[in-house]
């Protein structure tokens, strides 16, 4: 079964630094409210990180997605 890969607030930067940093396409950033979701969700554990990542066993539900705003790094403002 295939997952959206989703961070927390905090996972956010690094998660964009190791990833997206040479993306040249403006990024969104989408607020998730997991009460709203209709797919099952969870906290899993991944190696070598402090928190674990949340992740969505299904697909995203637009009622889910409370805001999407460009994504802006800490590097570029």
């Amino acid at each position: 079964m295939g997952f959206i890969h989703c961070s927390q607030a905090e996972q956010v930067a690094g998660v964009h630094e190791r990833f997206y940093d040479g993306v040249d396409e403006q990024l969104l950033l989408l607020v998730i409210d997991t009460d709203r979701l209709t797919a099952p969700w969870q906290l899993d554990d991944v190696p070598g990180h402090a928190l674990p990542f949340p992740h969505v066993y299904g697909p995203l539900n637009v009622e889910a997605v409370v805001s999407a705003e460009p994504f802006r790094s800490s590097a570029s403002s």
